[in-house]
This record gives structure tokens, sequence and C-alpha cells, in this order.
């Protein structure tokens, strides 16, 4: 089973996450900003999939999946975001990601944890 970081600055969005996916029995850790999840990272190596808020304070989404493209290739980051969609897909685009779209739907969240490298 998948072990996933949640990097969400918004308590109600990162708790909510937390809790269905460690009932699914996905083994989770859950930061609320890129500093952390970093900081975090540096700690921990089992972490399969990170599903990152795009808009979060500090170091945001896209400054994180650059770092973790360079200094955690191993790690399948998964944007979550209700921001500009012109915006994402570019940015997705580029960098060859999963982008999902708040609210997000939960079967669907599933399945990308399950196989984040499918379309």
């Amino acid at each position: 089973m998948a072990s996933v970081l949640i990097v969400e600055d918004e308590p109600v969005v990162r708790n909510t996450l937390t809790r269905l996916l460690s009932k699914r029995g996905y083994d989770t850790i859950s930061v609320d900003s890129g500093e952390a999840a970093l900081h975090c990272l540096a700690a921990v190596n089992d972490v399969n999939v990170a599903l990152i808020d795009v808009d979060l304070p500090g170091i945001n989404g896209f400054e994180l999946v650059r770092r973790l493209e360079v200094d955690q290739p191993q790690i399948t980051p998964v944007l979550l975001s209700g921001a500009d969609r012109d915006r994402l897909e570019l940015f997705g685009d580029q960098h060859s990601i999963k982008i999902m779209r708040k609210p997000i739907n939960f079967k669907c969240l599933i399945d990308v944890i399950n196989d984040p490298k499918k379309s």
C-alpha cells in the first residue's frame, strides 16, 4: 500500500484527506507547508506519492514539485488545486505530473494514488 504525503495548508482539507486515506489503509503524513514537506522528507524515505496543494504559503506547490523532481524523483507528485486551469495545465504539461481539481473526487484520488502514472 502506498505511503502518502499530504501537503495542504487548509486544516479541514488536510485532516479530511488524512482521515479518509488512513481509513483506506494508506500510511499518511500530513504537513501544512512546502517547507514542512521538505523537512519531513529529509527524515522519511518511504513516501510514494505526494498530494500537493498549489497555493501554499512560502514555498508554493509548483516550487515543491520542482524540488521533488531533483531531490526526490522516486516520489510521484500530484497537484491539488482550484487555481486557474490554464496555469495548472501549462505546469502539468511541462512537468508531466497529474493534476486534480478541487473539490477532489475521492474515488479518482484513490485511483491516482494506486497508479499515479496512469492518465
